[in-house]
């Protein structure tokens, strides 16, 4: 071996030495841990130390230099499905802080015997409860999905399949588009629900004005059929959007096309 092999290999023993007398310095080991909240929190408003380091598993007193931010994230956002880990970040020496947001309930989706699922934007069930549920300005939109209802067993913390609800996936961000927040789309909307005719299938917004409407292929040009169903709206006279469908469809020239019909 030559001496240049010999210093290399000598230098990578002292190094890796070095490495373990770090990493089992006890002032690298974590020893304090801080919530940093980045929204507005109702359901997560007694958040603590101790369910976030039990949800996420995280040992206090692990070297924060073999943290596993991917599972510690999984593993609190399954325990706590309200939450949504933004970063988990390690201040030195030994804090560790986790940022998040409190997801927010935009859908209610009918399960059997009674049941509701409170679902985020992405589908994910928030919880599940028994209580009769009415959509008002206030709370959820009812969503009429035409899954069996009779077989379908979800929990709080699953993600549903989001190729179930395609035809709702982009109405957040049409509504977003328009300016609306998740809060203002809840106030605008009371139910959704999904027709199919010989036409194709149709996406029913039930607004609490009045006015229904109807999009036609919504899974497709989700933006831009909904915000042409908001300019019509907002040339009908204070009666007419009491009442009535506003129609999105394509038409002979395969155009985007509104109508109305009282």
């Amino acid at each position: 071996m030559t001496k240049n092999k010999t210093l290399a290999v000598v230098l990578v023993i002292l190094f890796v030495l070095a490495l373990l007398i770090v990493l089992g310095q006890s002032v690298f080991r974590v020893g304090k841990v801080e919530l940093v909240a980045h929204t507005t929190t109702h359901y997560l408003s007694t958040l603590t130390e101790d369910s976030v380091l039990s949800g996420s598993k995280l040992d206090k007193g692990k070297s924060v230099f073999l943290l596993d931010r991917d599972d510690y994230k999984a593993n609190l956002e399954a325990s706590q499905p309200y939450i949504q880990v933004l970063a988990i970040e390690v201040v030195w020496p030994n804090t560790v802080k986790f940022h998040y947001a409190e997801r927010v309930e935009i859908y209610a989706l009918q399960l059997s015997d009674g049941y509701y699922a409170y679902l985020d934007e992405n589908f994910k069930v928030l919880r599940v409860s028994q209580a009769e549920f009415n959509s008002t300005q206030q709370n959820c939109i009812l969503l009429n999905q035409s899954l069996d209802k009779t077989v379908l067993d979800v929990h709080a913390g699953d993600f549903l399949n989001k190729d179930d609800f395609a035809d709702f996936v982009g109405l957040v961000e049409a509504y977003a588009s328009l300016g609306y927040s998740l809060t203002q789309m809840e106030s605008m909307i009371s139910s959704l629900s999904i027709t199919t005719d010989d036409d194709g299938r149709k996406l029913n917004i039930q607004t609490f004005l009045g006015v229904n409407i109807q999009i036609l292929n919504s899974a497709y040009h989700t933006t831009q059929k909904v915000s042409l169903a908001y300019q019509m709206m907002s040339q009908l006279t204070e009666s007419e959007r009491a009442r009535g469908t506003i129609y999105v469809f394509k038409n002979n020239l395969d155009v985007l096309e509104t109508r109305y019909i009282a």
